[in-house]
Parts: structure tokens; C-alpha cells; sequence
């Protein structure tokens, strides 16, 4: 049978050039925006011509990804948060040369780039790197594991230790101290590459796509392996299992060198050269460029291929080791009794990367901001409300500012239901745990799309020109919404019992019309489009008929052509709904990681002795005598790691003010005021002051998770947001006034007086409101003239805003508390 290769040689042979879309008298190849590879040679053949359109259609990806800013706010509305969740970015992004630290320092320089590669003097070639030879030769590397190798001196550990062993470590033998130094690193581990398995990384193309992830996963896997090493002695490690590891530890710095440099990294270098260089770049020189870093993508393609059964050896061994350290992290979770905790209701807890002495945070981001009630902002004459002369707070940003944010067009299908429920920076299932028997059967089917969806959630790469390319012209992206289809329809069938309000089921239903559309548009891929093709060539008559074959060719060809200029034509509406895919991921993510990690375990664990001493900042009240030395009922039960734990969504540790009664209420997992009868004057008037507190501030407006910290810290140095702080000390006062009839536990009474305690702090660190600053400059300085008090404003107004940056770390982890406790005290007010 004729080869569909040799069908497509003779189809060059038969067409010659007449595939090509364009034919500009210079023969250069015009792209969608205009623009000229103008040095190319003319193609010579269609197949070629088939490639250049894939070459535009990878660049026209890059040029959309530059215009389509999704998240940067025109000038006027640059002061708006941006909507929570809908982000292309990925805490695994593309990978640049910083981040191979460990693997950069073993690879050798080239001597030279290819001869068959262009150069040009207009423009120095980024540095190449040359992957060091394998110590073991590659056919012992494709042989199994229980087949002895050529090469005894590099495979003799790994072989022996198979022999004779089914496992390295015994975790009865683990001693606790180790334990808690090995389980933190990896749940560290295991947050960044939770559902992308190895094994599921089969095929050159995926690893092509994936070698900076699988490398960093590689490299972070040897530094675990280099601290059992370390401690090899107390884990008792006979010599066949630490020559095991030494051997399992040099194979992963190898492998790390075959997928070294990645695309991202080639990637780097191009878009540097061309912004430092772009502006005085003679055509030649672009072209050159561009076939360099071709000619070193082709390359890394090779090495990854060529390399195929090594890689796959060493993914088999770091799945087995995998799964000892979850046998070991499985002995090591503490129990809990429901599935979501009150840690979820913290959100994002990162600090903000420059404050050096806060705790790092390897939990992974949990949506937990719940608008529990939708109060516009009302008149302090209606009844039931009080007049107030405080500052009110911005409400919800209307939807146009919301889909200009977004990069959504207003025409777009349920463009309104997703800005109406993104701009309120809600979770999207925050009842869930209410309804066991079908938060079961959602995870469930969520668990099988992760099986067929390797790369989700925070890993997506929309931000990568060639992934998203992919997405839209392959099978990935197709299976992606296929796969989806069954989570959608059930959440939307049971969205009753999973609490899923008119605005959330808004927003789904909005996500199910959308998938639909953008899944029958995806509909052939191109995949599909060759196997079609090829089925006809094998249905034809032994390949006698070679102008059939040709014809099979040259529709084939015709229709990836077609199909790439569609997807090229809607890249804005697909990118639009990749995004809003990855935001329901990280949704159900989060939902199944707390399932499956219970108690938080992906959290890293801190002994007493190893939390950084002290706060930025004496946050200490006079109500209460330390930070931690409140007399705590039951505290005996929990350990410090235990409090550690539950404080680290926070951005807290142990050493903070207020952190013991903090921790010890939050693992109580009883919710304030729950069922707890109180008389009906007090009721009512908890009921009104709340009301007057949602009415003054609205939910998402500082706290939503992906709103980035400069936003967040800005609305507190420009704005009148820091009065939130105290108004909730309102509501916490009146709740301490009425400790007897509302039945406080300790606990919470405990807990009731450190949130106040912070919060009075954080108020005063606030003050002056700016809303009434330039009232107090004039009555302190009625004499001085109008210029000289407003440089008096502005003086005052940067000693504010140094307060408050230097104390970020601190505003930060009140402002997750003051977030939790609005959650809870709303749960009593939904209506």
C-alpha cells in the first residue's frame, strides 16, 4: 500500500506551487496581518506551502495573543479590579533559561550552529547549548527493567536494586522529624503536578509540548530524592538503596538535559533578540532568525524523540517513587470530617513576593470569595436601614467596565450572565458540601475529564502562541469542551442541591451555549481531517490508482488549509472561551483536591522551631495580655503543626499576633452562630447592622483571589476601603456585648476578641480616611494658602501609603480573616 507520504511527494510532483494562498511578486508569503516573510524562498511544493500557512497561522496566534490584553483596563477604568478567575496566565508558564538553574550548569556550548542553518551578521545567534551524551547507551535504556543492560557500570543500581527490592522506603521506619520535612516538600510537589501523570505523557508530540513542565517536575523530584539521600542514615537505607537513588538522582539531571533548552526558552530568545534588535532588522536577518530557532525547534523535537525509551524508564521510576511518598503523605494527614474547611473561605494567601519575612505558601489557590447577599447600595432613609456618615465603598463595577476588562465582546453569547457573575468574584460551588451524595457524583465526573485532560487549571498555557495553536486546530482542544460537556450538564441538572443560585446557573448555562458552539466549530480537527484521509488511501485498490490518491491528497490538504483559516478567523472568541474554560477548572480543582487531600495536606507543615520569629510590626492590644497566650479550651488536642496548617491559607504562622485562638477556632469547624437560638430584639438588630455594613461594602471588591496585590494594596492607600475594618469591629463588638445571650463558646469568644484585637490595629493604621484628609489639612492650617496645604495633603498622603506598604504583610492576612468572617456572619442572612 502506498504510503500517504509518497501520495504527497507525488502530489508536489502533479501541483507544484498552485497551493500556495498567496503570490506576491517578490514570492514572499503575506500573512492574515499583512506582514512578509519576504527572504523565504518561493515554495516549490504544496507541502511546503502547507507549512508556511501553519507558520503564519502560529504567528497570527502570537500577534492575537499581543492585541487581545484581556486583563488591562482602558485609562479611564484602570483603577478597576479585574474579575476573579478569568486569567490566561499559569503559574507554569514558559519556561526561561533563569529557570534551569540545576540543569544549565552540566550542558556543554556548541561549537557552532549548523552549517545548513542561515546566518546573518545583522543579529548574534542566542547562545546554543548541546545536551551531554546519556551515561547509558539507548538501546540499554529501551530494554525493561528486568532485562540486564550493556552498560553494568551506569544501570547496575537500578537493576540490583529491583532485584532485590519493591520498594526504597518503609514508612513504619520513617522516623516523625524526617517525616515532616519530606511530606511538606512533596506536597509541594504533588500542588504544582497534582492529575498530569507520566505515564499519561506517551507521545513525543505531548512532550514536546510539555518539556518545561516535565522538566521542573524532573528537577523538583531530585531534590526530594537528594533529601532521603540526605538522610539516608536515619531511614535506614542499606547500600543497594542509596546507590539506587544516587543512580535515579544523576538519570533525572540527564533527562533534564535532553529536554534542555525548551520551546519557551527558545522562544525567550527569539522575542529578546527581536525587541532589542527589531526596530534596524534588514528582512534577511528576520528570516534568518526565524529559520534558526526552526532549524533548534527540529532539533529538540530529535532529542525527545530519539530519547523516547529513556525518558519513558525514568517516568516509570519516579511514578513508583511517587507513590511511596503518597503512601508516606497518606500517613501523615490528620483527620477531617468534611470536605470543605473553614481554611477554604481564605482564598488566595500568597504574600506579596517582596516581604521577605512572610511564611511561604505552597497551598494552592482555593476560590472561596461567596457573595452571600446582593445589596445594591440603598438610601440611609429606607426603613430598616440606619443613617450613615461613614464612607461608602465602591460598588460592583457595572458589566460593560467588566467585559472591557475581560476582552469580551458585549455581543458575544452570554457575555452579560458571565460579566455579572465574574465581576463578583464569587466561588462557583460554595454550598457544595451540603449535598454529599452529589458532590460524589460531580467529582466523580470530574475525575474521569482529568483522566483524558492531562493539562488543566493552572497549567494551561493559553499564554504559549503554539499551545493555544494547538488548542484550536488539534484534538486537545476538541476533547477538551467534549469532555466538559457531562460536568456542565449535571451541575446545571443538580443545581438545586448544589446551591447553585440565578446567577450561577446564569453563568453555567452561559459556559454549556458556549462550549457547544466553539466544540462544533472545532469539529473536524486536523487530526481528524488526516485520519479520514488516510482511511480513504487504505479503502482505495492497492494503490494502482494513483490519481485517486492524488485527488485524496489534494482535499486533504485543501481542508487543513481550510480549517486553519477558520480557526485563525475566531481565535479571539475561542481564546475568550479557553479562558473561561481554565476558570472552571481551577474550580473544580480546588473542589477535588480538597476531597482527595484532605484536611489540607498539600499545605506545607512547620514545626514550632522552624517559623521565622516575630511580626513585621507590634501588633499586640492591650485587651489582650501576648499574641498567644490565651487561655484556649481543648487547646491540648492540637499540635502545632496542626495550627500551623490551618493558619497557612492565611498567610499566617504561629508567631503572628492572635494566631493560637485563631487556629484553634478554625479547626473546631464549627461555625459561628450556628444553630444558636437568640431573642428576637437581638436578632433583628444583628440583622440590621449587617445590613448596614453590606450596604457600605460590597463582597469582591478588595478581596477577590485574582486580583492582583498592587490592586488590592492600592484601594487601601487611595480609597476609604480601610474603614471596612472598622465597621466589622462594629459588628464584632456588639457579638462580645451579647456574649451571654448568644451562648459564645470559648472558642469563639477566644476568637471574636483576636479578630478585634487585628482589625483595631489594621483601622488605626488606616487613619486618616483620604476622603477626609484635605478637611483636616485645611482646619490644621487654615492660615497657609491653598498651594502649601495641598503639599501638606500630599505629605501626609505618602506617610499614609508608607504605613500601609510596610505593613502589607500584615493588611494582607486581616484582610483574608475579615473576608472569612464576613462569609460566615452572611451564611446567618441569606435570604
Amino acid at each position: 500500500m502506498v504510503s500517504l507520504r509518497v501520495i504527497l511527494c507525488a502530489l508536489i510532483i502533479s501541483i507544484g506551487v498552485s497551493a500556495r494562498p498567496v503570490t506576491p511578486p517578490d514570492d514572499g508569503v503575506v500573512k492574515s496581518n499583512g506582514r512578509k516573510l519576504s527572504a523565504i524562498s518561493a515554495p516549490q511544493d504544496g507541502l511546503h506551502s502547507l507549512q508556511l500557512l501553519r507558520r503564519g497561522f502560529d504567528e497570527d496566534m502570537e500577534d492575537a495573543q499581543r492585541r487581545i490584553n484581556q486583563f488591562t483596563i482602558s485609562g479611564r477604568d484602570r483603577n478597576a479590579p479585574i474579575p476573579a478567575g478569568f486569567s490566561a496566565g499559569s503559574v507554569h508558564g514558559a519556561s526561561t533559561s533563569s529557570k534551569n538553574e540545576e540543569s544549565g550548569n552540566m550542558l556543554a556550548p556548541m561549537d557552532a550552529v549548523s552549517s545548513s542553518q542561515p546566518s546573518s551578521s545583522a543579529f548574534p545567534h542566542p547562545a546554543a547549548t548541546s545536551v551531554r551524551l546519556l551515561q547509558s547507551a539507548e538501546k540499554s535504556s529501551s530494554q525493561p527493567m528486568d532485562v540486564s543492560m550493556d552498560d553494568a557500570r551506569a544501570e547496575d543500581p537500578i537493576i540490583d536494586f529491583h532485584r532485590k527490592f519493591t520498594r526504597v522506603l518503609e514508612p513504619d521506619k520513617v522516623p516523625p522529624h524526617v517525616a515532616s520535612e519530606l511530606v511538606p516538600m512533596y506536597s509541594t510537589y504533588k500542588q504544582k503536578y497534582s492529575g498530569v501523570l507520566l505515564s499519561s505523557m506517551n507521545s513525543d508530540e505531548l512532550r514536546a509540548v510539555n518539556d518545561d513542565i516535565i522538566r521542573e517536575r524532573l528537577l523538583e523530584m531530585r531534590k526530594i530524592i537528594r533529601a532521603l539521600l540526605h538522610h539516608s542514615n536515619t531511614l535506614q537505607l542499606d547500600k543497594t538503596r542509596a546507590e539506587y537513588l544516587e543512580r535515579l538522582q544523576a538519570r533525572l539531571q540527564e533527562a533534564s538535559q535532553v529536554l534542555s533548552p525548551t520551546k519557551g526558552e527558545l522562544q525567550e530568545q527569539v522575542r529578546r533578540i527581536l525587541y532589542e534588535q527589531l526596530s534596524h532588522m534588514s528582512p534577511e536577518s528576520y528570516d534568518s532568525l526565524f529559520l534558526w530557532f526552526q532549524g533548534q525547534d527540529e532539533q529538540r523535537q530529535n532529542r525527545i524523540s530519539t530519547h523516547r525509551d529513556r525518558l519513558n524508564v525514568d517516568f516509570d521510576l519516579v511514578s513508583k517513587l511517587e507513590a511511596e511518598m503518597e503512601e508516606l503523605l497518606g500517613r501523615m494527614k490528620p483527620a477531617a470530617h468534611h470536605l470543605l474547611r473553614r481554611s477554604d473561605l481564605s482564598g488566595d494567601s500568597r504574600d506579596p513576593p517582596a516581604d521577605h519575612r512572610s511564611v511561604p505558601n505552597t497551598a494552592k489557590e482555593a476560590p472561596a470569595t461567596l457573595r452571600l447577599i446582593d445589596l445594591r447600595p440603598r438610601s440611609p432613609n429606607e426603613p430598616g436601614l440606619k443613617s450613615s456618615s461613614r464612607p461608602r465603598a465602591s460598588p460592583l463595577l457595572p458589566i460593560d467596565v467588566v467585559l472591557r476588562a475581560m476582552g469580551m465582546p458585549q455581543d458575544e453569547p452570554g457575555s452579560e450572565a458571565i460579566a455579572n457573575y465574574l465581576r463578583r468574584s464569587d466561588s462557583l460551588l460554595p454550598m457544595i458540601r451540603r449535598a454529599p451524595t452529589e458532590r460524589r457524583q460531580l467529582l466523580n465526573l470530574y475525575r474521569h475529564y482529568q483522566s483524558w485532560i492531562p493539562i488543566r487549571g493552572q497549567n494551561l498555557q493559553l499564554e504559549d502562541a503554539n499551545f493555544f495553536s494547538n488548542l484550536l486546530i488539534d484534538d486537545v482542544g476538541r476533547d477538551r469542551l467534549r469532555h466538559m460537556e457531562p460536568v456542565l450538564t449535571y451541575m446545571l441538572e443538580h443545581s438545586e442541591a448544589l446551591g447553585v443560585d440565578s446567577v450561577r446557573k446564569s453563568f453555567l448555562q452561559a459556559l454549556q451555549e458556549r462550549f457547544r458552539e466553539s466544540l462544533d466549530f472545532l469539529t473536524p480537527t486536523i487530526s481528524d481531517i488526516q485520519r479520514s484521509a488516510e482511511q480513504e488511501l487504505r479503502n482505495t485498490a492497492s494503490g494502482q490508482n494513483m490519481q485517486q490518491h492524488s485527488k485524496i491528497a489534494a482535499r486533504m490538504t485543501s481542508d487543513m488549509q481550510q480549517r486553519m483559516r477558520r480557526a485563525m478567523d475566531r481565535r479571539i472568541r475561542l481564546m475568550n472561551d479557553f479562558s473561561l474554560m481554565k476558570y472552571l477548572e481551577k474550580e473544580l480543582e480546588a473542589i477535588s483536591d480538597h476531597a482527595e487531600q484532605v484536611a489540607g495536606s498539600s499545605r506545607r507543615l512547620f514545626r514550632r522551631d522552624e517559623v521565622p520569629g516575630g511580626s513585621p510590626t507590634n501588633r499586640l492590644s492591650p485587651s489582650l495580655p501576648g499574641a498567644n497566650s490565651v487561655p484556649i479550651v481543648g487547646q491540648a488536642q492540637h499540635t502545632d503543626g496542626n495550627m500551623q496548617q490551618i493558619l497557612h491559607p492565611l498567610g499566617m504562622d504561629l508567631a503572628d499576633a492572635h494566631a493560637q485562638p485563631i487556629a484553634v477556632y478554625r479547626l473546631s469547624e464549627s461555625a459561628l452562630l450556628e444553630n444558636r437560638a437568640m431573642p428576637q430584639y437581638l436578632e433583628s438588630q444583628l440583622h440590621d447592622v449587617w445590613l448596614d455594613h453590606r450596604q457600605h461594602y460590597q463582597p469582591g471588591n478588595v478581596f477577590g483571589q485574582d486580583v492582583p496585590y498592587s490592586v488590592k494594596l492600592q484601594r487601601y492607600v487611595e480609597t476609604d476601603e480601610g474603614e471596612r475594618f472598622g465597621s466589622a469591629n462594629r459588628i464584632i463588638k456588639l457579638l462580645l456585648n451579647h456574649e451571654t445571650q448568644l451562648q459564645l463558646s470559648p472558642i469563639e469568644t477566644n476568637y471574636l476578641n483576636a479578630l478585634q484585637a487585628r482589625f483595631e490595629t489594621t483601622h488605626q493604621l488606616m487613619q486618616p480616611l483620604p476622603s477626609t484628609l484635605a478637611a483636616r489639612v485645611r482646619e490644621a492650617f487654615p492660615w497657609a494658602t491653598p498651594q502649601e496645604q495641598h503639599q501638606r495633603f500630599n505629605a501626609l498622603m505618602v506617610a499614609r501609603s508608607a504605613h500601609i506598604v510596610n505593613d502589607r504583610r500584615n493588611i494582607f492576612i486581616d484582610s483574608q480573616l475579615l473576608r472569612s468572617f464576613e462569609i460566615e456572619f452572611g451564611l446567618l442572612h441569606i435570604h
